[in-house]
């Protein structure tokens, strides 16, 4: 048990780590993403093929993902 108990601990520390280098300007990153989806919009309405479309779904979902954990990180800090 003390074992488990010692890597539990190792592996919070790396988590944690690895949660502030994904969410940890979150504001920040939800922007960027919203501006390349943007961009992805237009370029699907400049040039409309199934690439852009493509790339406009994805820029879609990975915007929605974002948008969903800063709603959650805003209402846990209330």
């Amino acid at each position: 048990m003390h074992m488990f108990h010692k890597k539990l601990k190792a592996l919070k520390h790396v988590l944690r780590a690895l949660n502030r280098e994904r969410y940890g300007d979150i504001t920040r990153i939800t922007q960027v993403v919203l501006q390349v989806l943007c961009e992805r919009q237009r370029q699907a309405l400049l040039n409309p093929c199934t690439e852009t479309f493509e790339a406009e779904a994805a820029a879609a979902r990975e915007r929605n993902h974002y948008a969903e954990v800063e709603e959650l990180f805003s209402n846990r800090n209330l």
